[in-house]
């Protein structure tokens, strides 16, 4: 079947040949992206907890696609960015979603290595609560693990095997 679809559309919908049935053909929307770059939810695919923020220019999107290695496109670095390069915590994506305006991307990833995706060594980047008043959901760096900074375990209603606080 062949598709044509206007040059400037971000979502063409073809139908498929079943009666309401619809395929949709998804690229991210880095023109109209501020600086060509598209914020990234990195989420475990089997957990599916969230293991942190990132953003990605079409070349990282595209790479993530060929390599099923989740690129990034680093701000502070100012350049293409394969996570787990250097501390070999790479995320081998397993499915790649887009919001329904194409500005915004889910990479669902298996974590690989140490499986660590924070830079603070946390599984992931997001260990502090705000609304439940906790220090942490699934583990915390080593670094910030002392003082009264932390909950005990038993306080925090989430399953034993997703803690993993440094002693």
């Amino acid at each position: 079947m062949s598709v044509d679809c206007d040059g400037d559309a971000i979502l063409c919908i073809v139908p498929n040949g079943k009666s309401d049935m619809w395929i949709v053909d998804k690229r991210p929307n880095f023109e109209e992206a501020p600086k060509g770059l598209v914020p990234v939810v990195a989420q475990d695919f089997y957990l599916r907890h969230v293991l942190m923020l990132a953003y990605t220019d079409a070349t990282g999107w595209e790479e993530t696609q060929s390599t099923k290695i989740a690129t990034y496109y680093s701000r502070s670095r100012g350049g293409r960015w394969v996570k787990g390069d250097t501390s070999d915590n790479k995320q081998k994506a397993i499915d790649i979603l887009a919001n329904s305006a194409g500005k915004a991307l889910i990479y669902a990833v298996e974590p690989l290595g140490h499986k660590v995706a924070c830079h603070l060594n946390a599984r992931s980047c997001f260990f502090r609560s705000i609304l439940a008043d906790r220090s942490y959901l699934m583990d915390v760096p080593k670094e910030l693990s002392t003082g009264d900074i932390l909950q005990t375990v038993e306080s925090f209603p989430v399953h034993q095997n997703f803690l993993q606080v440094a002693a």
